[in-house]
């Protein structure tokens, strides 16, 4: 038991002053920083519906994560980003809690130092789960659009992009657009992050606002490679008002 508690914190405490941990989660807009190259960092949590239920939702606790791994110092890899658990199952739901991917985020342009403006790209592959009720087995094609503002403290970030799922027939393919903007503010000497979000989804060809949802929390660093989060959302799913308590814990492994 020592030894593996000795071997963890070896591969928490690698440098003297890693850089720290920037997680993506737990709100559905991302910002344009990548892990760093040769790191991975693991983002876990719970996602439970704690008021409505649409028609639509199979299940009401979700267990989202993503394992993000640093490739290039503008390049990370994104595996198993969304719930793993509940694809394999081929369970649906009213909100994005199903899905799972394949991608990547690409930091495409920075610049400025006291207001760091950058943008970046997600490309995604959303394999169709094999228990779904779908007729076919496919990764379906998604990218979405980052854009981040950093005046001091603060993070502003803005994503727009498109998604493809399969069709309420179980046949490919509907669309989905998603648009999502989220702001963040670290405080006491970075070791506090508060955020608060709004996104909308539309699903097309119904021309549908499938979505609607606001989120807001606070993120606590308990080590430069080690963060909680916890957070409350309230929205629209399917016509249906929807309340969900989030947390989750992120950890980096690795150099920096």
């Amino acid at each position: 038991m020592w030894t593996l508690c000795l071997a963890l914190w070896r591969l928490l405490a690698g440098d003297e002053e890693p850089r720290r941990v920037d997680p993506d989660r737990p709100t559905i807009t991302n910002t344009t920083s990548t892990v760093p190259r040769g790191a991975v960092q693991i983002e876990a949590g719970v996602d439970a519906q704690v008021y409505g239920r649409a028609s639509q939702d199979e299940f009401l606790v979700a267990t989202p994560l993503i394992v993000r791994i640093g490739l290039h110092d503008r390049v990370e890899l994104r595996v198993f980003d969304g719930d793993p658990f509940r694809w394999a199952l081929g369970q649906t739901a009213a909100r994005q809690q199903q899905e799972v991917s394949l991608g990547a985020k690409i930091l495409l342009f920075e610049r400025g130092t006291r207001t760091k403006t950058s943008l970046g790209l997600q490309p995604q592959l959303l394999p169709v789960s094999p228990l779904g009720k779908e007729t076919f087995w496919a990764p379906l094609p998604a990218v979405v659009l980052l854009l981040s503002v950093e005046p001091g403290e603060w993070n502003i970030s803005v994503n727009a992009g498109i998604k493809t799922a399969p069709a309420d027939t179980g046949r490919c393919c509907e669309i989905s657009d998603l648009f999502t903007a989220s702001f963040s503010r670290t405080i006491v000497d970075q070791r506090l992050r508060f955020w608060g979000e709004a996104y909308a989804r539309l699903d097309f060809p119904h021309t549908e606002l499938a979505e609607l949802a606001g989120d807001a929390g606070l993120m606590v660093h308990l080590h430069p490679r080690v963060a909680l989060d916890v957070g409350a959302l309230v929205g629209r799913a399917r016509r249906t008002l929807v309340v969900s308590a989030l947390a989750g814990l992120s950890v980096r492994f690795g150099p920096r």
